[in-house]
């Protein structure tokens, strides 16, 4: 296992099982999110070590998300 965890952010459930298979194939751990208020919740739950982001979500966008990410302590690199 790489020892990487990514969040998938994607609220079409199409592409997101078309890029969560292409991860798990190199072995990546993937967590799920439909839209910006869960990705928050799973970010802050799995602290993963790279979230994919799409950026037109159902309650709020991918540009929320991203400010909201920045209030949380371990994401604060992306200031």
């Amino acid at each position: 296992m790489s020892g990487a965890s990514i969040l998938l952010v994607e609220d079409d459930l199409n592409v997101f099982h078309s890029i969560q298979r292409k991860l798990k194939a190199h072995h990546y751990e993937t967590f799920y999110a439909p839209d910006a208020v869960a990705s928050i919740a799973q970010a802050r739950l799995h602290r993963p070590s790279i979230i994919l982001l799409d950026l037109g979500l159902p309650a709020g966008d991918g540009f929320v998300v991203m400010e909201r990410l920045k209030q949380i302590p371990i994401y604060r690199i992306f200031r």
